[in-house]
């Protein structure tokens, strides 16, 4: 998959590459990698990283096609929405994850002093990301596009992240699902994403299944399950 400006999207971790350049607080992502937990396959702080840096490029999107947006809410909701992944949300009340997420990244922010519109506006966009969503605002469809940005990357990254999600279900649910059961969720979740319109850039915007995003999206689906 190549990103905005023809730049691959691989190994995006590095200051320029992750943008927000006068938004970033290296001190705040420091706390925030804490609320992550690295043993997860998929859902770790590397992958929040990538949703930042996809939400930079989608972000410079929004810039080229004229479209508000607020950056900070944004960065903070990409940066925080899968806070808390590893642990069991119905234990401490919470119908999933997103709403836990939301939970943590609303104290961690107002701990920090942040104001009380800005801290809704990124539960919002986080609750944005869970299966099916109430996207209300560019702020929202940016933080669910880029959540689900590598979706329609290049297959083997694609292919990779499937590897990955299979190995940790199997890890927090403390057994394995065979493959082709894994292949069936799969495809269970992405026709729900491949029913669904994120109205927002032209790479994404269209009626379901028509964006280029979900064309991608479905090609890879397809090549997915041709193979073993």
């Amino acid at each position: 998959m190549r990103d905005y400006e023809g730049n691959s999207l691989e190994n995006m971790t590095g200051q320029k590459k992750l943008g927000f350049s006068g938004i970033r607080n290296p001190d705040l992502e420091q706390e925030v990698s804490r609320y992550y937990h690295n043993e997860l396959p998929y859902h770790n702080f590397q992958h929040a990283l990538e949703t930042v840096a996809h939400a930079n490029q989608i972000i410079q999107a929004c810039r080229a096609e004229h479209i508000p947006i607020q950056e900070p809410v944004v960065y903070y909701a990409s940066l925080l929405h899968d806070a808390g992944y590893h642990q069991d949300h119905t234990a401490r009340g919470y119908p999933n994850k997103e709403a836990y997420s939301a939970d943590l990244a609303g104290h961690i922010l107002s701990n920090r002093g942040f104001p009380d519109i800005l801290i809704r506006q990124v539960r919002q966009a986080i609750m944005a990301t869970q299966e099916i969503p109430c996207l209300e605002t560019a702020e929202d469809c940016a933080v669910r596009a880029a959540d689900l940005f590598n979706l329609a990357a290049e297959y083997e990254v694609f292919f990779r992240n499937a590897k990955r999600l299979h190995q940790e279900i199997a890890l927090l649910q403390g057994r394995a699902i065979p493959w082709e059961k894994w292949k069936e969720l799969v495809n269970q979740k992405l026709t729900i994403f491949l029913s669904q319109d994120i109205p927002l850039t032209e790479y994404f915007r269209g009626r379901p299944g028509e964006s280029v995003f979900h064309r991608r999206l479905q090609a890879n689906l397809s090549r997915f399950n041709r193979e073993p």
